[in-house]
């Protein structure tokens, strides 16, 4: 709780996050993917998981999320991370998953979205596209739980853009995308802040398990 309450006091210094940003900053965009039937998150996989991913040890259990994606973050949370309230929409047809975007809007345009892919592959498939990715930046587990920042497409991160993958268990994951307000960017890490949101989502979906 107090790494929680440190990172929300840091976030909160001028509506300094995010959007969902697979192919570039500014206007949040959710990469189309094969599509398919959600159905419960939960994974009991055995062996180690495809193309060197991390295993995960202890799965977590999305299938709330992916009908109520928007109940990752709290409305407080989401007013310290952005200095200002702001609403969410939730669209649980997302091409790519279940997701939930939040966006200050001009001038900041600095937005969040949390998606719950629907194409069940976990990180497996991000390390299988590592060497083909405009960047891969693995980062600290979140409470026991790998983590990469990773964009197929386009290195936006200068941009203050920056696309992060936790895996929930070794065949799904919580993707945490985010664009930095404008007099934030190339003075914070936007991965960072992006891990410090996703620190946020696993510890709710955590508490639900």
């Amino acid at each position: 709780m107090r790494r929680a309450t440190s990172l929300l006091v840091t976030l909160t210094l001028g509506a300094i996050l995010a959007s969902c940003s697979d192919q570039g900053a500014g206007t949040p965009t959710i990469a189309p993917t094969a599509t398919s039937q959600v159905s419960s998150g939960t994974s009991a996989t055995t062996g180690a998981p495809a193309n060197g991913a991390p295993k995960v040890e202890v799965p977590l259990d999305i299938s709330r999320f992916q009908q109520a994606p928007c109940e990752v973050l709290t409305s407080e949370q989401v007013t310290m991370i952005f200095n200002a309230e702001v609403s969410p929409t939730s669209d649980v047809n997302g091409p790519s998953g279940p997701a939930c975007s939040w966006s200050a809007g001009l001038p900041t345009r600095a937005s969040v979205s949390v998606i719950f892919p629907k194409v069940y592959e976990g990180l497996g498939a991000i390390y299988g596209n590592k060497n083909n990715s405009a960047y891969f930046q693995p980062l600290d587990p979140i409470q026991g739980y790998p983590v990469v920042a990773s964009n197929k497409l386009v290195d936006d991160r200068n941009a203050g853009a920056c696309r992060l993958n936790v895996g929930t268990s070794d065949t799904t994951t919580a993707n945490v995308n985010i664009q930095l307000s404008e007099d934030k960017v190339g003075k914070k890490d936007p991965c960072q802040a992006a891990h410090d949101i996703a620190t946020m989502v696993i510890s709710t979906i955590k508490g639900a398990q």
